[in-house]
């Protein structure tokens, strides 16, 4: 079988040029362990630097297996961690003379038979003599969509009594957890007070599209106050009383980022009042403006 991707490649490696012999068995074993990207890189890393020059174990400093694997320290830290939780490798700090990066001695354990990987079922009699099985913790399960969901969007708790919660309410509602957020379309996390001061302006706008980037353009707002707050969505309701009238000409209505954004809030200051045009003095007086 012919390779198409080498007429474009720019090296050759050969085999006489350097290998790294490992077990067929325990091959197989990392095969099977389903490790993440920076764990099997670890692992990986740790055989070249000892089986492959004869050796049972190995210092080398964070840097240098960063360097060797393409991950950051703290990623390497945190495989590292993770792999003797799963008696996959053996550390042990040494003292460096040079300061700088932790200096680790790494050492593979080859005895696959002892690591802690997978879900495996493990089977427990009872005392009636019928099997019992039960799933190993080491991997928690993917998240429901019930989870995704109120991971990304949690409203705030709405006067729920003090008496025990039903069956399977949310933890946040339950009182368990208060801070709840809403991720905007920038990936930003909108909560407490101006989160709940936009599902305020939400409700009052009553046009509700393309909420995300409206939620971007209200954390845009500098130094919200209550009072702000209170012109804006009493502004959002007249915008809200005259939208069916734009719709019947045929006109298109502002999406709340839109209006948002361009402070429409401020269009009603200097409207004529009780039917008369205000004069230049009186409009710099409403400002707060005194010549």
């Amino acid at each position: 079988m012919k390779n198409p991707w080498k007429r474009n490649s720019k090296i050759n490696p050969q085999r006489e040029e350097g290998t790294r012999q490992i077990n067929t068995e325990v091959l197989h074993a990392l095969i099977k362990a389903k490790l993440p990207t920076a764990e099997m890189s670890v692992v990986l890393t740790v055989i070249s630097k000892t089986w492959g020059f004869n050796l049972k174990s190995k210092a080398m400093k964070v840097s240098q297996m960063a360097e060797l694997t393409g991950f950051t320290g703290r990623a390497i830290q945190k495989a590292t961690a993770a792999l003797v939780e799963k008696r996959i490798i053996v550390t042990e700090n040494k003292k460096s003379t040079n300061p700088g990066s932790p200096l680790n001695e790494y050492l593979f354990n080859k005895h696959y038979d002892t690591w802690k990987t997978e879900n495996k079922k493990r089977v427990n009699h009872s005392s009636k003599g019928e099997p019992q099985f039960r799933l190993r913790a080491n991997h928690s399960s993917p998240p429901s969509f019930k989870e995704t969901y109120y991971r990304n969007y949690i409203p705030q708790p709405q006067n729920l009594p003090e008496s025990s919660p039903k069956k399977g309410t949310p933890p946040h509602l339950n009182g368990e957890e208060q801070s709840g957020f809403y991720l905007t379309k920038k990936k930003r996390k909108l909560h407490g007070k101006r989160l709940a001061s936009f599902e305020r302006f939400w409700e009052s706008f009553a046009y509700k599209k393309d909420k995300a980037n409206a939620a971007d353009a209200w954390m845009d707002i500098p130094q919200l106050t209550n009072s702000l707050v209170e012109t804006i969505c009493k502004a959002a309701q007249k915008e809200a009383a005259a939208r069916q009238k734009k719709l019947n000409k045929g006109l298109t209505p502002i999406y709340a980022q839109g209006w948002i954004s361009a402070r429409r809030w401020e269009d009603e200051a200097d409207e004529p009042l009780n039917g008369k045009s205000l004069t230049p003095e009186e409009i710099l007086k409403k400002h707060g403006i005194t010549s």
